[in-house]
């Protein structure tokens, strides 16, 4: 075990200390009792002249994840609402018939929290732009509805779905559960949300799609790390759409198309999802759910996204 200093001890206890006294921060209750009686706990090792053990802090990882989770949650819980309501997808104040309604902004910031690791974290924190989702469970029907009822972009016009995607719009549901249009749940999710997401450290673009996933579940499956299906994927275009600045613009000098990973290879096809835009006339044209190849390695452009998600307890 790792002995700490009587004044490094001090130090870390008046740290937490301050973050008990910020009238900004509640900690849940459970874990604010665990919090005084551990504290409580090391002063009187301290004071009986007993050694310090790195394990004795602990707790106060738990502490630090609890406040990544609340800064995560607070920065975009309102807008996920709001985003949801403009797309006609939920609205908090007029569900429809039979909606599940979403976690409260502190019960999901204690789902986040509880999930969190230390893996977890380092992904997020490497994140060029960590995006907090709230994720309704229901039918792809109803998710592209939703995206479909407001074009805020000029000249934008209905989403272009792939014959393929049709099916696995299909085999999305069968997986959630989603039977039809209802909301039947929840998930949430952080999310990386650049609108072109850099390349990972060990992707290979001259590989095929194929082996890229099985690199990227390789990597990061372990770790609880997934990449973006297509509701998450569908749910952070339309928040980008509410900005104005729709993701991955593949028209664009090194535009880039987000591989949508979670949706399973079926003949030799894998999902991806972007923004097509006219070269010649530079006109917006819309949201594409469209993907490659699994077998080839010319989509060079194909980007994954890195992404935690939690189910809501039903």
């Amino acid at each position: 075990m790792k002995e700490i200093s009587h004044d490094k001890a001090l130090d870390r206890i008046a740290e937490v200390e301050e973050i008990l006294k910020d009238t900004k921060v509640k900690l849940p209750e459970a874990l604010m009792q665990k919090v005084i009686e551990q504290i409580e706990a090391i002063k009187e090792k301290f004071e009986n002249g007993n050694p310090i053990y790195e394990k004795d802090f602990n707790f106060t990882d738990k502490v630090k994840d609890y406040l990544f989770s609340v800064n995560l949650v607070r920065e975009k819980y309102k807008e996920n609402l709001e985003v949801l309501k403009l797309f006609n997808l939920y609205n908090l104040d007029a569900p429809e018939t039979g909606d599940v309604p979403p976690p409260s902004m502190e019960e999901a910031m204690q789902i986040l929290c509880d999930s969190i690791t230390p893996e977890k974290r380092e992904v997020i924190e490497k994140m060029e732009k960590a995006t907090f989702q709230l994720i309704p469970i229901t039918s792809m029907n109803r998710y592209i509805k939703a995206l479909d009822s407001y074009l805020p972009m000029d000249e934008q016009i209905e989403a272009a779905v792939s014959p393929w995607h049709k099916d696995a719009f299909k085999r999305a549901d069968e997986r959630d559960g989603a039977k039809d249009d209802t909301i039947i749940g929840w998930k949430i999710a952080v999310t990386e949300g650049s609108k072109e997401p850099k390349l990972l450290d060990g992707d290979d673009v001259n590989k095929t799609l194929r082996e890229r996933g099985a690199w990227f579940k390789q990597k990061f499956q372990r770790k609880g790390i997934s990449g973006v299906d297509l509701k998450r994927m569908l749910a952070l275009m339309m928040n980008a759409l509410k900005n104005i600045e729709p993701l991955n613009n593949i028209n664009k000098k090194r535009g880039t198309w987000t591989f949508v990973n979670e949706e399973p290879e079926k003949d030799d096809e894998v999902s991806g999802a972007g923004w097509w835009s006219d070269k010649s006339y530079n006109k917006n044209l819309g949201v594409f759910v469209n993907g490659g190849k699994a077998s080839s390695n010319e989509f060079k452009n194909a980007r994954f996204r890195t992404s935690v998600v939690v189910d809501v307890p039903r």
